[in-house]
């Protein structure tokens, strides 16, 4: 290269392109900003929601970030909350869930917060699963119902239970209910799965219209570990 010349290089520089603000403001690394954002409060499984908001408070968004949700997490629950009006949960209590294939998560025993990984049945599994999500449905206020795939057939146990159905005031009373329910529950029976579905279907489509009318979703978590069976245990394409 002679000397005097100037080698001239073209190198691609960002630049910030305005968006559309989201509808949640915050300050990702303020955390006391974050907790100023407005959630619309949940009037229940019925298709409509209360014009009221709340705020997270202290309380919720400490929870969360205890639970080892980061800032940004948290702040995609409280969109989430919005979004759907409830959650059903159909919970397999079949017989198949006594395998002891399962695994549950339990502290190390460590002293640093460090968890690991243990055998145990898949229906040990399924109640963890259960506890963690009627404590956080608790805590973010957020209607979910629980339906047993199978009747428990006994008297003081319903086949199904809800956190949140009927408001934030009796949350912690129906917490503990679904965690009772779940403890004394024993698996047994088949996995009528399809006839549950079509139940389900048929009392999501009665709403339909006002879900769409307010922009509101439904959310259904098929909690199971196998194929769909009819009354007497017989799978196959004709049942599913």
């Amino acid at each position: 290269q002679p000397r005097g010349s100037v080698t001239t290089i073209e190198t691609p520089v960002s630049y910030a392109v305005p968006v559309e603000e989201s509808e949640i403001h915050y300050d990702p690394l303020d955390r006391n900003s974050f907790m100023s954002a407005n959630m619309t409060k949940m009037s229940g499984p019925s298709g409509t929601s209360s014009k009221a908001s709340r705020k997270m408070d202290t309380t919720q968004f400490t929870e969360l970030i205890r639970e080892g949700y980061s800032t940004g997490l948290a702040r995609a629950l409280v969109e989430n909350v919005d979004t759907f009006d409830f959650r059903f949960w159909l919970v397999d209590n079949s017989g198949s869930m006594l395998i002891g294939d399962g695994h549950r998560y339990v502290p190390t025993g460590k002293g640093d917060g460090s968890i690991k990984a243990v055998p145990s049945t898949r229906w040990a599994e399924i109640t963890e699963t259960v506890r963690y999500h009627a404590k956080l449905a608790s805590l973010l206020d957020s209607p979910t119902i629980f339906q047993l795939l199978n009747n428990p057939n006994l008297r003081t146990i319903s086949q199904r239970f809800s956190v949140c159905e009927h408001g934030e005031a009796h949350a912690a009373s129906e917490v503990a209910e679904a965690l009772s329910i779940m403890r004394k529950v024993s698996p047994s029976g088949v996995t009528p799965l399809t006839k549950h579905i079509w139940d389900i279907q048929q009392h999501i489509s009665a709403m339909a219209h006002d879900l769409r009318k307010k922009g509101k979703k439904v959310a259904l978590i098929l909690a199971t570990d196998g194929l769909p069976t009819d009354e007497q245990g017989c799978g196959g394409q004709e049942v599913t």
